[in-house]
């Protein structure tokens, strides 16, 4: 009986012991996240974040959803980076929604919902002070809306608050492009060099078909000359043959021209027979 409960109290030990092996700790998983996550290595961070979410989304805080959000808008995957901005917003004190606000609405704006990306950048307009950036992610959305109006606006204050640095002297460049008369929206520019190519396709088309008929053309005219070389020579081999003939008659009528001159006795049979048949 002793033995027996000895026996349970080990299996029992060895079981909680499995247990507490086993156990999920996401703390533990997002602090090693976040270490990935600041040291780059975003495909780690985004399997340990995702582990969190699943097994223990209570500790999945609004930090986590703002570090998986960048690395899904990174990888292109722009809803989900929105859903987990939308949770972190849920989740974050009012002093740290701003940075999720302002990562939601460059989300829209990669999703191409540039209307919602311009709605959430109006929402933290008031801290342009200490962030000018906003008005570059204004401009940003107004390109994609094709307000140009709008975009040098957005980007000419963003010039005045941050004048120098490399972000500046870009978007210097980009408000000379959009400025010159000569200016064309991205998909105009397509469109152009589309229509350029169908214009060159349908040139070299057309001269393909050119270059096959003028082929086709040179292949009749020698077919032609064939046709009236076979005929010339066929007219020149029957004229031959015909003089050929001609002149082997010729030559059996001086033949016999010359027999009977040879012969006379022949020919006084043969005007004696003549003479028997009128005599009878």
């Amino acid at each position: 009986m002793a033995k027996r409960i000895l026996v349970l109290v080990f299996i029992f030990t060895l079981f909680i012991s499995a247990a507490n092996v086993y156990s999920f700790n996401g703390e533990v998983y997002l602090s090693r996240a976040k270490q990935f996550y600041y040291q780059n290595k975003f495909f780690l961070a985004k399997e340990l974040f995702e582990k969190v979410l699943n097994k223990d989304p209570v500790k999945f805080n609004a930090e986590a959803c703002l570090m998986l959000g960048n690395i899904y808008d990174q990888h292109g995957k722009f809803k989900l980076a929105i859903s987990l901005y939308q949770r972190g917003l849920e989740l974050a004190s009012p002093k740290k929604k701003f940075k999720i606000y302002l990562n939601l609405s460059q989300a829209y704006r990669h999703d191409k919902n540039y209307l919602k990306s311009l709605e959430i950048l109006n929402k933290v307009i008031v801290h342009s002070g200490k962030h000018p950036e906003i008005f570059l992610f204004m401009g940003l959305a107004y390109f994609g809306l094709r307000n140009k109006a709008e975009v040098i606006n957005n980007w000419e204050t963003y010039l005045v608050k941050v004048p120098y640095g490399e972000q500046s002297e870009t978007v210097k460049k980009a408000l000379k492009w959009l400025r010159n008369p000569k200016f064309k929206w991205p998909e105009e520019i397509e469109r152009e060099r589309r229509e350029a190519e169908l214009r060159r396709q349908r040139a070299a088309a057309a001269a393909a078909e050119a270059q096959r008929r003028r082929i086709a053309e040179l292949e009749r005219q020698r077919r032609l000359q064939r046709e009236r070389a076979r005929k010339f020579l066929a007219e020149l081999k029957r004229r031959r043959e015909q003089e050929r003939l001609r002149r082997l008659q010729q030559q059996r009528d001086e033949v016999n021209i010359r027999t009977r001159r040879i012969n006379p006795r022949d020919r006084g049979r043969e005007e004696g027979r003549r003479f028997d048949e009128i005599e009878r």
